[in-house]
């Protein structure tokens, strides 16, 4: 597990450098380590998936950006309940990129 924080470190220092692409090659490491050490769908693979998350808003792809928040959110949900205020707090943020998903389609159309 420790190197699986570390890369999601890593992940996180070069998103703040703005280096998307290192940025996700490290969350997705993360994830890797993290599948392969850890109970399945365990709680800290939602933070990686999260951030990839981010990443692909930033990118403005919604669509990638909305599945992964997904992935993200029924792994916090199952482990944390649907009452939860951190749950509360994911799902405001699901229904925001689903707006943008749903806007940048309509205006493609």
């Amino acid at each position: 597990p420790e190197t699986a924080d570390l890369c999601y470190n890593l992940g996180i220092a070069y998103d703040f450098q703005g280096d998307h692409i290192k940025s996700l090659y490290y969350y997705l490491r993360s994830i890797k380590i993290r599948t392969k050490v850890l109970p399945t769908g365990h709680i800290d693979l939602s933070d990686s998936f999260y951030c990839i998350s981010d990443l692909f808003l930033q990118k403005k792809d919604h669509k990638n950006s909305l599945r992964t928040l997904i992935k993200g959110h029924f792994i916090k949900r199952r482990e944390l309940g649907k009452e939860s205020a951190e749950t509360e707090a994911i799902l405001m943020r699901y229904e925001g990129v689903e707006q943008l998903h749903m806007k940048n389609d309509f205006c493609l159309e």
